[in-house]
């Protein structure tokens, strides 16, 4: 597969744990998220551009210059637009998005217009299925609604800090966790879900998988549609402190090039109270890793909760 998309500059997000007096922006535990691909490049495009204005500004040789990532997203649909239609709704596009494909193949309308009407879309959300003050559940999931043009590596992970009453982080421990991805055949069919490697932290979780890939015949391609990461956590010490609340934190990390390997960590800092995911390319491939699908919410054990990402 191309190397279609580029996205953003790693973000790492720091916050302090205070609890606010009063947390009720919202009275249901989840919290959703969507993002547009084309969207995305757009982002990753305007710091192209800033990066290459800099690289003239300097007047710096032997600067290896990258690729505008809306062309290369420009190349992805100008191929995506020259498939046969029943290979077009295999990947999840509908009626109405095959059609705007094909007009834009015919030189119709806009590659501006097709993009933003034919963009594969990520979509998932952060969920408290169980607060008390004895134990807490939480739920990252995402889903593809199409298939991406960036098919690297992938991964997704979640954190959990637990907040005693008195406003304060204490110890925890995980109960309980699960992970899995499902993956679809390209020609929209269900594969079958996979439980993928996960990597623990203290009350952390991530996985790494890949996002296209043959299945195991190895006669047909299957991609990762969609898929979710569990952690329940109790207080380490029973009798001690309890959760007056929870933050918690997800994210979804997609890469660009299919020969990269992702490495994605995450970490509680004591000290300053955060939470930080890190992902990064581990075998030295170029390409861009991004973060996408970010929430994190402070979830009360009364079932309200304090969106801050």
């Amino acid at each position: 597969m191309k190397k279609c998309v580029s996205f953003g500059t790693i973000i790492a997000f720091m916050t302090a744990l205070c609890i606010p007096a009063a947390a009720t922006d919202y009275e249901m535990n989840v919290a959703p998220f969507s993002v547009s691909e084309y969207e995305m490049v757009l982002s990753e495009h305007q710091e192209w551009v800033e990066e290459q204005a800099c690289i003239i500004a300097d007047d710096a040789d032997n600067v290896e210059v990258s690729s505008d990532p809306l062309e290369d997203y420009k190349e992805c649909l100008d191929e995506r637009a020259g498939l046969p239609e029943d290979v077009l709704s295999g990947y999840g596009y509908s009626g109405e998005q095959i059609e705007i494909l094909k007009q834009y193949e015919n030189g119709e309308i806009s590659f501006e217009t097709a993009a933003r009407a034919t963009s594969a879309n990520l979509s998932g959300s952060l969920y408290c299925g169980t607060h008390t003050k004895k134990k807490y559940a939480v739920t990252y999931n995402w889903t593809w609604d199409v298939l991406p043009t960036g098919l690297g590596q992938d991964g997704f992970g979640l954190g959990l800090y637990g907040v005693a009453d008195d406003s304060r982080g204490f110890d925890t421990r995980m109960e309980s966790t699960a992970a899995s991805v499902t993956y679809y055949y390209t020609t929209g069919t269900r594969y079958r879900s996979e439980s993928v490697s996960k990597t623990p932290n203290t009350n952390m979780l991530t996985a790494v998988f890949d996002s296209y890939k043959l299945s195991d015949a190895g006669d047909r391609w299957v991609w990762a549609k969609e898929g979710y990461m569990t952690i329940v956590i109790v207080p380490t010490v029973s009798g001690g402190k309890q959760f007056e609340a929870v933050r918690a934190r997800g994210e979804y990390s997609h890469s660009t090039n299919e020969d990269i390997e992702l490495s994605l960590s995450i970490s509680v800092d004591i000290a300053s109270e955060t939470i930080v995911f890190t992902p990064s390319i581990s075998n030295g491939e170029s390409g861009e890793v991004s973060q996408e699908g970010i929430r994190q919410i402070i979830f009360y054990n009364d079932g309200t909760m304090k969106e801050e990402v």
